[in-house]
């Protein structure tokens, strides 16, 4: 929790404040005249614009500032969940069990952890449609930046960064003709069922085709995970998720939790086991209008939250869990600590999600059919840092679903990352 009592701090806050309030009343403006024009396309082009204009806003901002950002309301926040006396909640006609409902926030609190990469000024018009330009892997400060925010927030999103190609290979020749891999007990690649929601973990096997999408994920974070895990950090992850919902589902979903074990004890010592940051690739992007799943998180949970004893975790269930709304090919970058999981989409908050529902950029998605029909897509690669233990400790074993003889191969970052060529990437897997 932040508290103010700086007041260079309170300064900082306020010229960022009004500086976002002026270019939220530009792109309010820009987006109601718009809406009034009954050109789809002007509207359209409009609202990417616009969307680029607040990327842009955040995208300069310090990982620090963004946590004052986030922060400004933590007072009533931090009230309400320390609030727990029965006769001061009868006064105030609150009801606990309200209180610690689940709450989500979508495309708001997207477009603040989002990072605008930079684009090859190659842009071409026709009529009123304007093509993708090619976003440029990060340079060298750049990468540095989003090491930092990776650092402290746990997570990165990259909005539309992978070409389209890529993407249609991606959804065409990837996902479409997936099955299960006999691979053993050792891996978690069976179905999982959670209230509702089926949820299909499937390792990827490399042949041409999923090369070239690894050779373009590497292309554009290389900078960023060999800055974070170093050259010589494991690959311990590589499969594909396809997650449907078989219309019994709620908006309650299965617990919240990390998909690593962070940190052991021994001889009540404490230590920090290898981290472990993957990259999520959306071919097909997601967003409320066309699937009903998501990628939910908790950002900032990779390090206080595990410390927490049982009944204090209960009290950061009324922390509001962000839900992912990006455009197909972006990329969320995931400190695996941060507490995440695949959810629902909470298509009752009106306040944040009905006012972004007709959002062009967001629901470019692939699919553009009825929600309850269109399967959450994720293509996952993960790298495990290369980290000393204390003596005598061994390793967690935390289930990550990868075919087995890509784990005996021992690949590293350094042997992706050096492949000039889809072909180059082949070789290393074969």
């Amino acid at each position: 929790m932040y508290y103010y009592h700086d007041t260079l701090l309170l300064g900082k806050k306020t010229e960022l404040l009004q500086e976002m309030n002026s270019v939220q009343n530009i792109y309010n403006n820009k987006n109601k005249k718009a809406n009034n024009n009954n050109d789809k396309n002007i509207n359209q082009n409009e609202h990417i614009n616009n969307e680029e204009e607040v990327l842009k806003l955040y995208s300069k901002q310090s990982w620090k500032e963004i946590e004052l950002l986030g922060s400004i309301l933590t007072p009533p926040k931090l009230s309400e969940i320390l609030l727990t006396d029965p006769e001061v909640l009868n006064m105030l006609n609150l009801k606990r069990t309200e209180l610690d409902k689940e709450q989500k926030i979508g495309r708001e609190a997207i477009r603040l952890l989002s990072i605008l990469p930079s684009y090859e000024d190659n842009t071409k018009r026709k009529g009123n449609e304007t093509t993708t330009p090619k976003a440029i892997k990060p340079s060298e400060k750049e990468a540095e930046k989003i090491v930092e925010r990776l650092k402290e927030h746990g997570i990165v999103i990259y909005n539309n960064v992978i070409e389209e190609e890529i993407n249609l290979i991606a959804s065409n020749k990837i996902f479409d003709k997936l099955h299960l891999v006999d691979n053993g007990n050792d891996n978690d690649n069976a179905i999982d069922d959670y209230i509702g929601k089926t949820i299909n973990r499937l390792p990827c096997k490399i042949d041409i085709d999923s090369a070239k999408v690894l050779h373009s994920l590497m292309s554009f974070t290389n900078p960023i995970l060999e800055n974070i895990v170093g050259k010589d950090s494991s690959l311990v992850e590589l499969n594909v998720i396809n997650a449907f919902n078989n219309k019994k589902a709620t908006t309650t979903s299965y617990k919240m939790e990390p998909s690593h074990e962070c940190y052991g004890d021994e001889e009540d010592k404490i230590y920090a086991n290898p981290k472990v940051y993957s990259i999520l690739y959306f071919p097909e992007g997601v967003d409320d209008q066309h699937t009903k799943m998501t990628f939910e998180f908790q950002p900032g949970t990779m390090t206080y939250a595990h410390f927490l004893e049982d009944e204090e975790k209960d009290l950061l269930k009324p922390i509001p869990i962000v839900q992912t709304h990006v455009p197909k090919g972006s990329l969320v970058l995931l400190d695996n600590c941060v507490f995440h999981r695949i959810g629902l989409f909470a298509r009752n908050n009106d306040d944040d999600y009905n006012r972004s529902s007709n959002s062009s950029n967001n629901s470019s998605s692939i699919h553009s059919n009825d929600g309850d029909e269109n399967p959450l897509r994720i293509f996952v690669l993960s790298f495990k840092a290369t980290t000393s233990l204390p003596i005598g400790v061994e390793e967690p074993v935390n289930k990550r679903v990868i075919m087995k003889e890509y784990l005996k191969q021992k690949i590293v970052l350094s042997d992706l990352s050096t492949s000039k060529t889809p072909k180059d990437i082949l070789l290393k897997f074969s």
